[in-house]
């Protein structure tokens, strides 16, 4: 089987050939490789891994919003960002991290004013199909994959990650829930209109890309705004015959009940312990056989380990899971650095180990 039969067989049910792998390569894994590794992309490095490559990138459609003028600058080590509109100026403050990814220092949203000029930006932000760049992705990609987008985080999980940062949302739910319920409101109509769009595009697979995890929140808010959210995008996915699956790494065990109410169709970066608290074996048994799952391999178990034990720890990390539907998925986006030896030693266990299947 190709990559791209092989990763569309997983996800409707139907027989692979052998374990499915689609290690997670981004730009930032490639960033201390030789230029021609580099400009090959990670595409074409998992491919030549013979990897399955899931492309989690594709632009579907154009974003406008002329009444909005957004600006950047470096003050000292940090990029602040200026969102200048006729009712108000928003602000936000990012650092680059010794991973090369950029990290908040400074959230967008703080104050009821704040979410006066937000909701202002969301009610005159256009959103616009293009499905061009498909097309040259879908070329890139060829038969070693598929393209499988992330889409747009729930309203909670954006202000959480990006515009409040965990404290400030949970102060602000408290302090202005009639506020934060409306805005949230608005944020989900607004992503309805992205997923349409993506649901309507050439993509058979789409990732709602939503971090959970109960160290974030609790399962009573979870329920009382999430479920209902990512039901929603599940439920546009299921009406073009999508694939919808529900990005979460982190604690999401004591979730699982409420998760299994969204209909969704898979979980991706499903994490076992030390880092996360779910196995694969954990999510069937809540939310049912059906269920896909990108199953996280932890970097201790084949990035930090001595090469030696790599074969035992896979072994150990496949128990249970021979024919039931489950991607490997070997975590390292944005972490450069990996010899690609380990690569090299990890596609050759798949090899050895993942078939049959």
């Amino acid at each position: 089987m190709t990559g791209r039969e092989r990763l569309r067989a997983a996800y409707r049910g139907r027989k692979v050939d052998r374990l499915p792998w689609a290690p997670i390569v981004d730009a930032g894994t490639l960033r201390d490789y030789a230029p021609s590794v580099r400009e090959r992309g990670p595409h074409r490095f998992v491919a030549e891994l013979g990897g399955d490559v899931l492309c989690r990138s594709c632009a579907l459609f154009k974003t406008e919003c002329a009444e909005v003028e957004v600006s950047a600058r470096m003050v000292g080590d940090e990029r602040v960002v200026e969102h200048r509109t006729p009712v108000g100026t928003l602000r936000e403050a990012l650092k680059l991290s010794s991973s090369g990814q950029w990290r908040y220092v400074q959230h967008l949203l703080n104050t009821p004013e704040d979410f006066r000029v937000f909701r202002f930006m969301l009610e005159h932000t256009r959103f616009t199909a293009d499905y061009s760049a498909f097309d040259r992705v879908s070329a890139e990609v060829g038969q070693h994959g598929i393209i499988a987008p992330h889409c747009a985080a729930t309203p909670v999980q954006e202000l959480l990650q990006a515009r409040m940062g965990v404290d400030g949302f949970a102060y602000a739910l408290e302090d202005y829930r009639v506020e934060v319920e409306d805005l949230m409101a608005l944020m989900h109509r607004k992503n309805l209109e992205r997923y349409e769009i993506v649901a309507a595009s050439p993509v058979e697979v789409a990732i709602l890309c939503e971090n959970t995890s109960t160290r974030m929140i609790s399962p009573a808010i979870y329920e009382r705004y999430s479920l209902g959210h990512v039901r929603d995008f599940v439920e546009v996915m299921h009406r073009r015959d999508k694939v919808a699956i529900v990005h979460m790494c982190g604690h999401v065990k004591d979730l699982l009940p409420l998760i299994a109410q969204t209909g969704l169709d898979g979980v991706d970066a499903l994490t076992p312990p030390p880092t996360g608290n779910t196995t694969p074996h954990d999510a069937w048994r809540a939310i049912g056989d059906h269920l896909v799952i990108h199953g996280i391999w932890n970097p201790q178990h084949w990035l930090t380990c001595p090469e030696e034990e790599l074969e035992g720890n896979l072994l150990r990390t496949l128990d249970g899971l021979r024919g039931r539907r489950f991607i490997l998925c070997t975590a390292a986006d944005g972490l450069p650095g990996i010899p690609y030896e380990r690569f090299q030693a990890v596609a050759r266990l798949v090899q050895k180990h993942g078939t049959p299947w």
